[in-house]
């Protein structure tokens, strides 16, 4: 998806999923449509969605997605960048510290979803230097 076309001001949720034995997260604007693309993905293996929290803004979901997804990056499944070889509690417990570190200063990461390609070197940058990771 062209960043251009990405609805950044939409209610997002972000959420964690049980996939097997991994911890997946991700973020959707239409939980319904992501949820059918799952059942297609998966065919046979079961997920359950553990935790789902609301976010006003896309940009604010990704932006958490990004900066936990690299907090985490040491367990992440070889080839799949939302999966981790962690315990739920572990994911949890890094989602709500960078939420709680970042939430208050959304104002000031306003800007990086409109950096195009570039904003992943950006939500880098911020996991370093809010967390040691």
């Amino acid at each position: 998806m062209r960043t251009e076309d990405i609805e950044w001001y939409k209610p997002t949720e972000f959420y964690i999923l049980v996939v097997s034995s991994y911890v997946k997260i991700g973020i959707s604007s239409n939980w319904e449509k992501r949820k059918k693309l799952y059942e297609r993905e998966f065919i046979d293996i079961e997920f359950q969605k553990l935790k789902s929290i609301q976010f006003e803004f896309r940009w604010q979901a990704e932006l958490l997605e990004q900066v936990v997804k690299w907090r985490l990056r040491r367990w992440v499944v070889p080839g799949r960048h939302e999966y981790f070889n962690l315990q739920i509690q572990t994911v949890l417990d890094c989602f709500y510290q960078t939420k709680n570190e970042l939430e208050p200063e959304f104002i000031k990461h306003s800007h990086i979803h409109k950096k195009g390609k570039n904003r992943w070197d950006f939500y880098r940058q911020i996991a370093e230097a809010y967390f040691k990771y």
